[in-house]
């Protein structure tokens, strides 16, 4: 297998964990979210906002690192 070959392989595994983070991170904040609201508890929308600004900040992270991670087509090598 051919380094860039092997670049792309795991540029597209972090891509995948990105996406897999923002998507666990909706459905917890959601689901945390419903379990506060059903207990009446206090604050819920901001911290309802926060986990889903911390999944989404993460899952970004993640899918900025796989694109700097693959080398550009229109670079020489």
């Amino acid at each position: 297998m051919a380094f860039n070959d092997m670049i792309d392989k795991i540029g597209m595994i972090i891509d995948a964990a990105g996406v897999v983070v923002i998507v666990t991170g909706v459905a917890i904040a959601f689901v945390a979210g419903a379990v506060r609201l059903s207990q009446r508890e206090s604050d819920i929308y901001r911290r309802f906002r926060q986990q889903l600004g911390h999944a989404i900040l993460l899952g970004l992270e993640l899918l900025v690192a796989a694109t700097s991670s693959v080398p550009s087509p229109h670079r020489p090598a």
